[in-house]
């Protein structure tokens, strides 16, 4: 076990130790348990953050990406392959997406609540085994609409994430029933109006202190973009065509970013961090998206998701049809 995770696991230990002692509703019990399964997942760059009365899950642009694990985490039975998405982060502060998750619902059955972002996609469904994925979150494609598996598997509609009070072991299996969203061009620029005031209010949200010459750069580079959509394919081209580079460090964290952007090169936790930030920018609310890319299909027709296929990326909301995939990491991700 990597020293990292050693300190995570400590660090979790007491904070649920201080939870216990102030006697916190069992739910902010699990959602701190849930901030560990990211992390010791692969996506190097998650946290920890707040407190024990509102834990956070975070990504930090400055940090440093995991080493890329052989280790099998999960394997899917899927006719398709997709992201498997643990959930999104929607808070950002200069330097770190976080999301505090909320009371989450009983995920038994269909999923009513979550139904709305893909009401218009593919209906699919997958069958998850789980091997060596550790934690709460339990990977999904987007947008889960029924979940099938043992009990206490819950949903936090916000996110739509789905969690497991018991904790993840070898021997979980469920299956879920996802809407994929259509992510025709036609349609999505068609979905041109401004978003609901509750949307725009959370997920346009930068921080005061935002560097000017960083949103001056982002209106350049949407500069002509005629539909909220052609402004994020513009920003998502602009950004695939850095380098991908995990052997990349970024400096002090107040000017991280703009070190990543004057070196062109960075890791996935750095572009999709950027990206969503310009997004707010040019008025497309966004949140950073943490989980896996599809695996490796094997012989067997399943796809194995190992600790190396990690993966961070964006969702931007679009009135009428609800958060889309965008994935400004060089060599990954739709469109």
């Amino acid at each position: 076990m990597s020293t990292s995770t050693n300190y995570i696991d400590r660090l979790e230990h007491e904070l649920l130790g201080a939870i216990g002692r102030r006697r916190r509703k069992r739910t902010v019990v699990t959602r701190l348990a849930a901030m560990t399964a990211v992390t010791t997942a692969g996506v190097g760059a998650l946290l920890l953050t707040g407190n024990g009365s509102s834990p956070a899950l975070a990504i930090d642009i400055t940090g440093k990406p995991s080493e890329r694990s052989e280790v099998v985490l999960f394997v899917v039975s899927s006719p398709t392959p997709s992201y498997w998405r643990l959930t999104a982060l929607g808070d950002f502060d200069g330097m770190k997406w976080t999301q505090t998750l909320g009371e989450t619902s009983d995920a038994s059955g269909p999923l009513p609540q979550a139904r709305e972002t893909g009401v218009h996609g593919e209906t699919v469904t997958h069958t998850f085994e789980i091997r060596g994925l550790r934690g709460n979150l339990l990977p999904a494609a987007f947008a889960p609409v029924r979940v099938d598996g043992p009990g206490g598997i819950t949903l936090d509609a916000e996110t739509s994430s789905l969690f497991t009070a018991s904790g993840t072991s070898a021997d979980l299996r469920y299956t879920v029933e996802s809407v994929l969203s259509d992510y025709r061009p036609d349609r999505l620029r068609a979905a041109d109006a401004p978003p609901p005031t509750a949307i725009a209010e959370r997920y346009l949200a930068l921080p005061a202190d935002f560097p000017a010459e960083l949103a001056d750069q982002a209106r350049v580079i949407t500069a002509g973009a005629a539909t909220r959509y052609d402004r994020a394919i513009a920003l998502q081209n602009w950004f695939r065509g850095f380098t991908y580079d995990r052997s990349f460090r970024a400096g002090h964290s107040q000017t991280a970013m703009q070190e990543f952007l004057a070196q062109r090169r960075g890791y996935c936790e750095q572009f999709a961090g950027t990206y969503a930030a310009f997004a707010r920018v040019v008025g497309l609310p966004s949140r950073v998206a943490v989980g896996f890319t599809p695996g490796e299909l094997r012989d067997d027709g399943r796809y194995y998701v190992l600790g190396k296929h990690a993966h961070a990326w964006v969702e931007i909301y679009f009135d009428g049809v609800g958060w889309v995939t965008f994935d400004p990491t060089p060599g990954r991700g739709p469109g």
